[in-house]
Order: structure tokens, then C-alpha cells, then sequence
């Protein structure tokens, strides 16, 4: 007997089974990735010798990169502009906002503790202002030794402002760290409220995700851990 799925319009991915009825002869497969031409070299000073955490948006007719610029402690912590026409030749945009050793010829958008792993994105929110078309969650300063999360606004996606000084998330009062990975969020049209997915750690120590929700991006409801029904307990990332 099939079993209908209505997915209306939307997209879906064959990660699993759950759009395939059977299969004869094929399989899913996750193709490896192939290594291409150098994208960006970080070589500037506040920089660092690796980046991480990077977010890749396609933004009218260019494309618009943020990534981190690694510090020795995380108030040194940076996060940097790129954007390019094709996808493949990246530009560092001379934007003036922070000054950096004395000079404000650089590409960052944001330093300090929030700075260490920022997930931006465009909000779709019809009922957004533009002047918060751009959103982002980053990590905040602890409260009472739990890390806790912060949200930033922006009307371009360089000038940004934190929200309130409280805190959006506070992990959990548990012995197993929170927040110490790219924080994800973003407006969910579908379900017509805000979602961040955030890491959390199963005891005795197993790395798995957790996900909370907003109607205002300011209020959001206590993380809970994701349910993946009968799969084995393993780490995962996002």
C-alpha cells in the first residue's frame, strides 16, 4: 500500500526515506565534496590563521559572505565581509566601521565575545521593519557561569545592534556545555515563527542539537532536544 506524501510546493531533500516509497536498483548516496580554487586567502591581521563558522547568502544579483577573524581570547574575536558577483571571486569591502590598530581600513562588521560565531541571515518576515531586515544570534557574555546567546539587528547586514542587554537564550543550569557551536537561526515562513537550533550534550557527554522558537525574535521558548526516533544515540552536528 503507497503512502501519499503532500509536500504542496515546497522543497524537500532525499536524506532519507521518508519521500521514497521503494527503491530497485539505486541507493542514496552523499557525494564527497571536491576541493576548488582558493575562494579567500586569510592573510589580514585580524584575520587569524583559520576561519570558521561562515555564512553564504545569495542577496539580490551578488553574493555576501560573513566570517570569523580568530583572535587569541574570544574579546578579540571578529567577524568580517566579504562579497562577490559569481560566487567564486571574493572581494573585501573597505567599510570603515570598527577600527582595528588604529585603522579603520578593514571589513569587520562586529568584534567581542558575539563576534566568535555568528549565524546572520535574511529575515523573510513580512512584518519585519527594514530597518531589522537582517538578523543575527551570536554568543553573549555568561550569566551566573551559563552561556547564554544574544540577538543583533541590522538594516544592511553591516551595522549591527544587539538587542536588549538580557540575554535571548540561557543554557540550561546542567554540568554539560551549551552554545559553543555555530548557533543557527532563522524565520521559518511555513510555521510562521522564528527557530534557532543550538547545540546541546546528552549525559555522559554525547553531542546532540536542540531547538527553540520565537514569535518576536526577543522571546523564546526553553530549548528542547530534537527527536530522531529509533536512531542510535551519536553525535551530531549542525
Amino acid at each position: 500500500m503507497q503512502t501519499l506524501r503532500n509536500i504542496n510546493s515546497r522543497l524537500e531533500l532525499f536524506v532519507d526515506d521518508w519521500l521514497i516509497e521503494q527503491m530497485d536498483g539505486a541507493s542514496l548516496l552523499m557525494h564527497s565534496p571536491v576541493p576548488q580554487e582558493v575562494a579567500l586567502e586569510f592573510n589580514a591581521p585580524w584575520e587569524g590563521p583559520i576561519s570558521y563558522d561562515p555564512v553564504v547568502m545569495k542577496d539580490d544579483d551578488h553574493y555576501r559572505l560573513w566570517y570569523r577573524g580568530c583572535g587569541p581570547v574570544w574579546e578579540n574575536q571578529y567577524t568580517a565581509y566579504a562579497e562577490s558577483e559569481d560566487g567564486v571571486h571574493w572581494q573585501r569591502p573597505t567599510l570603515g566601521i570598527f577600527d582595528f590598530k588604529g585603522s579603520k581600513e578593514n571589513n569587520i562588521v562586529l568584534r567581542g565575545i558575539a563576534a566568535k560565531a555568528l549565524c546572520v541571515f535574511e529575515d523573510s518576515n513580512p512584518a519585519t521593519p527594514d530597518s531589522e531586515r537582517y538578523k543575527a544570534i551570536g554568543v553573549g557574555p555568561p550569566v551566573d557561569k551559563r552561556a547564554t546567546l544574544r540577538g543583533f539587528t541590522s538594516p544592511d547586514g553591516l551595522h549591527w545592534t544587539p538587542l536588549e542587554s538580557d540575554a535571548i537564550l540561557v543554557a540550561p543550569d546542567d554540568p554539560w556545555p551549551m552554545f559553543d557551536s555555530h548557533n543557527i537561526g532563522f524565520w521559518d515562513a511555513t510555521q510562521g515563527h522564528y527557530v534557532a537550533y543550538m547545540r546541546g550534550w546528552i549525559p555522559p557527554g554525547v553531542r546532540s542539537i536542540r531547538r527553540s522558537v520565537s514569535s518576536d525574535f526577543r522571546n523564546w521558548s526553553e530549548p528542547e532536544f530534537i527527536h530522531l526516533g529509533d536512531s542510535p544515540t551519536e553525535h551530531l552536528y549542525k
